[in-house]
């Protein structure tokens, strides 16, 4: 199965923390974050 690929801009934002939680329980998709302070990514 082919893999998706997701990005997701301002990662460190409250709706996409709980996007990434749910796309990391879900293993065919790769996921590619940007936000503006890497440390905000818990």
């Amino acid at each position: 199965m082919q893999k998706t690929k997701v990005l997701i801009v301002g990662a460190g934002g409250l709706i996409a923390r709980h996007v990434i939680q749910f796309l990391t329980t879900n293993e065919n998709g790769n996921l590619t974050l940007f936000l503006r302070d890497a440390s905000q990514l818990k």
